[in-house]
């Protein structure tokens, strides 16, 4: 069998070590540039200092060029990184094979290198931000020890108004909801809204851009409603889900681009946003998100369940006919969802949130406590709120009034 030659390359020992030597000083230049990220992220006030002033400005001028294109960027990016990667990988199995390991270490490094190229420029718009202070939103500050009545009718009174907005809104003949105006249309209905209600500079001023995927099916078959990637500055939505998902994801993702990065703050100014939108569609889809959150209130406040049944019994048919069509569109996805939940936990603890994935809801404290026997004759154990979450302290703040 005749021996495989390497490359001219390869076989100049001087040349090879030269030009290895020089990309492995590059990637050990990036590792440097990354360890200094990690050192200043200890720090709160470099971190808020920095995304006001370096990334704020990082991901304004990205959205400069990427926004004006009908197309995700970021889609695009994925590809292309998933055919490089598998190129790589292809290349250097070969080269091994052929024992040629000099040519295999040479295309290992070129990998790492592109790996490396890709986590500097990301860590330099997103790194520092995951540890700036929390998101500038209005936030109850008062004890858990509410008047029962109140909240009761603070209860009452959401539901009531989910009601009317529920029969308000556009439907398609099938009574599914509709958004005027397609994606194009939301898009200028939550920078309008961001812009009107996030007054304070904590957020960046940046004309945020709504993309739709051109394969929507390979973000939903994740369970990936939607992406913000920073260095493009687009926020991704996959379309493949229902329009509560939809309109949910749109104003979580374009949160992220004003500057909320963490998730439980993006979703919380999120929530915010929606809760106050002069969009009727909107405002609903914060309603109808958030309506369980205002019925814990009945429980874990007035420990009454049979109170939070009885509201229940109140929301309109249209309510619950969304709950089944968003069922419905979800059971059709998420074929790889356990892949995706799985990278994404894992990229947020890399990122520096300890709670992975749970950061998306961060979780009430209280305790459990039996309740006198109910109408079925049944005693039950409930957990009675002791410190609220910023959700329920956002609405405390905004519907509460004794």
């Amino acid at each position: 069998m005749a021996e495989v030659k390497q490359p001219r390359l390869f076989e100049d020992k001087k040349r090879y070590k030269k030009r290895v030597s020089g990309k492995c000083v590059a990637i050990g230049v990036m590792a440097g540039v990354l360890i200094i990220f990690a050192l200043l992220k200890l720090s709160v006030e470099i971190c808020e200092w920095y995304s006001r002033n370096i990334s704020s400005a990082l991901i304004k001028a990205a959205n400069a060029l990427t926004g004006w294109l009908p197309f995700s960027v970021f889609e695009v990016l994925i590809y292309l990184a998933a055919a490089l990667t598998i190129s790589f990988l292809i290349f250097i199995i070969v080269a091994l094979c052929r024992k040629q390991f000099k040519r295999a270490f040479n295309s290992f490094v070129d990998l790492a290198l592109v790996v490396f190229i890709v986590g500097t420029v990301y860590g330099a718009f997103a790194i520092l931000p995951y540890n700036r202070k929390e998101a500038d939103i209005p936030l109850y500050q008062g004890t858990t020890e509410l008047d029962e009545e109140a909240v009761y009718a603070m209860a009452e009174e959401y539901i009531d108004a989910l009601n009317a907005l529920s029969r308000s809104v556009e439907r398609n003949k099938n009574g599914e909801l509709i958004i005027p105006g397609g994606l194009e249309g939301l898009n200028e209905s939550l920078q309008n809204t961001y812009e009107e209600v996030l007054t304070s500079d904590y957020f960046y001023d940046t004309d945020s851009h709504l993309k739709k995927w051109l394969w929507p099916e390979l973000m939903s078959a994740f369970s990936i409603s939607g992406v913000f990637f920073a260095p493009t500055a687009e926020c991704n939505v996959c379309t493949a889900y229902y329009t509560t998902s939809v309109v949910a994801a749109a104003a979580h993702e374009m949160a992220h681009s004003k500057g909320a990065v963490r998730e439980a703050d993006a979703n919380l100014v999120s929530y915010y946003i929606m809760l106050n939108s002069s969009d009727d569609l909107v405002r609903y889809v914060g309603y109808y998100t958030l309506v369980s959150d205002m019925l814990d209130f009945i429980v874990g406040v007035n420990l009454d369940p049979e109170g939070r049944e009885e509201l229940m019994g109140k929301l309109s048919d249209e309510y619950f006919a969304d709950v089944r069509f968003a069922a419905q569109y979800a059971e059709k996805q998420g074929a790889l969802g356990g892949v995706g939940s799985f990278f994404n936990d894992l990229y947020l603890k890399l990122s520096g949130l300890e709670d992975g994935t749970d950061n998306y809801s961060p979780q009430d404290e209280g305790d459990m406590v039996e309740i006198s026997p109910g109408e079925n004759g049944e005693a039950q154990t409930v957990l009675r709120i002791t410190a609220f979450n910023d959700v329920k302290k956002m609405l405390v703040e905004m519907f509460y009034q004794k």
